[in-house]
């Protein structure tokens, strides 16, 4: 188990800042909505997520077509990767926006 998270997070690095910055960039776009206005934040940001994850599934079979062997050979299917990495994106980003919340009424 130990083996496979540091896979998947091995394969998550390769592009996780890419999709990290671009999710903190929409949402500094829309003016960094909290509470009612980040729920309605919610359906578009996924969108933009889904967009993003299909951007990067893209490059990666472009640029890196064999880089899957070694992941498939060792029990995890492109489409496991890909949906962890989606939801590791998606904790990161909500523990970000949690984190903000949390010191904006500190401080």
């Amino acid at each position: 188990m130990k083996q496979q998270g540091l896979l998947i997070w091995g394969f998550y690095r390769r592009f996780g800042l890419f999709t990290i910055l671009i999710s903190l960039g929409a949402w500094g776009v829309v003016e960094l909505p909290m509470g009612v206005a980040f729920v309605r934040f919610l359906p578009l940001f996924l969108l933009l997520k889904i967009a993003t994850g299909a951007l990067v599934w893209y490059l990666q079979r472009t640029f890196y077509p064999h880089a899957y062997f070694f992941y498939a050979n060792l029990g995890l299917s492109e489409r496991r990767l890909y949906l962890i990495a989606f939801g590791l994106d998606l904790l990161l980003f909500l523990a970000f926006v949690l984190l903000v919340h949390l010191t904006k009424h500190f401080v």
